[in-house]
């Protein structure tokens, strides 16, 4: 062996030695006795998903793997990968603290309490990840088995609502926001089908600026909607109540719904008729296409909770009207495409605009 040549150390051991030139006086050490536990989990993943649950509160967190997720992926690995996005969606703003992760898998439970491992790069990448993730809040992790049968963390990993998962296609949305305005937060959304980078969820999820959206004050967020159809209702409502200045909102063109009368009447701006592409709408995690595919009329519409907008609003509507010309319609409707109205406000015909490029 001949100690004088020269050897290139690859990018990740450069980085490995960087970390621990600048971190040593920091981390240096570990505790003899970790501090007590201060809180449980258990975690479980499939090749559908993954799953979690924090046994002191009940609360759990579950989606599903997006396709890079889960290309060419082992189960040892996702499964690690479940530990690190159960951590994140559960306790995020967690400090100083001792978490105990429970997992019925031997080998994602030994590159957490061993700080990674030999066997696959791709785990020892990703502990290190996890661990980074634990310095930055003073948090100690330690992993214990639980047999599979006991798991209560299995449901959540295989069992998923695909109501909630729907997303408008993203050209589509960006020719929407082109249109109108950028909103500055996805508000009910998944860490798959989000289409802008803040996003609120349904249930504790990685990267998840909050959860609940109706939990929470709109009037602070320019947000955009695209909430399950039997929601509308209430997202209107929500829009009017917290006073929010303006928001974006994507609706199927049902003129025969309860909430419809509501959202002519709180329209800042005139409705923008969305082309009827067959994958306008489709599920993030395997891009099936919505079942009522260009049967579903989609409207892009701008809502706002302030009088004042609305009725700056209107009396555009009142310049705009030619009703000498025309015969007041005596329903507040009228079909889409045929006549090129999407309902009546005070008389006035509310007229469709078509979509730019």
């Amino acid at each position: 062996m001949d100690f004088d040549n020269e050897i290139r150390l690859s990018l990740f051991s450069r980085q490995e030695i960087t970390w621990w030139i600048t971190k040593i006086n920091d981390t240096n050490g570990k505790r003899i006795r970790p501090v007590n536990v201060s809180k449980r989990c258990r975690t479980d993943a499939s090749f559908l998903g993954f799953g979690g649950i924090d046994l002191e509160t009940d609360i759990h967190t579950n989606g599903r793997w997006n396709n890079e997720e889960v290309l060419n992926a082992s189960i040892n690995y996702l499964e690690l990968l479940a530990i690190f996005y159960c951590l994140q969606a559960l306790y995020e703003d967690c400090r100083d603290i001792h978490i105990e992760v429970q997992s019925d898998n031997t080998s994602a439970i030994s590159y957490i309490n061993k700080f990674g491992g030999m066997e696959s790069i791709e785990m020892d990448k990703l502990a290190k990840q996890i661990w980074e993730w634990c310095l930055l809040r003073q948090i100690y992790i330690s992993a214990v088995h639980v047999p599979g049968r006991l798991n209560t963390a299995d449901f959540y990993s295989r069992n998923f609502s695909d109501s909630t998962e729907w997303m408008l296609k993203q050209d589509i949305f960006n020719r929407l926001c082109r249109h109108t305005f950028l909103p500055d937060v996805d508000v009910f959304a998944s860490r798959l089908n989000k289409r802008l980078p803040k996003f609120v969820s349904w249930f504790p999820e990685p990267g998840a600026m909050a959860v609940n959206a109706f939990s929470l004050s709109w009037n602070q967020f320019v947000p955009y909607l695209f909430p399950p159809f039997n929601s509308i209702g209430k997202v209107i409502n929500k829009v009017v109540s917290d006073k929010v200045d303006k928001a974006l909102m994507v609706v199927p063109y049902w003129f025969t719904q309860s909430w419809f009368p509501v959202l002519l009447e709180n329209m800042s701006d005139f409705p923008i008729r969305l082309p009827r592409h067959q994958d306008l709408l489709a599920l993030p995690h395997n891009k099936k296409f919505h079942p009522l595919g260009k049967k579903l009329k989609m409207i892009g519409v701008v809502l706002s909770g302030r009088a004042c907008r609305v009725e700056e609003f209107q009396k555009k509507l009142l310049t705009l009207s030619q009703s000498h010309g025309l015969e007041e319609q005596p329903s507040s409707t009228a079909v889409l495409g045929k006549s090129g109205v999407c309902g009546i406000v005070l008389g006035f015909p509310v007229h469709f605009i078509r979509l730019k490029r």
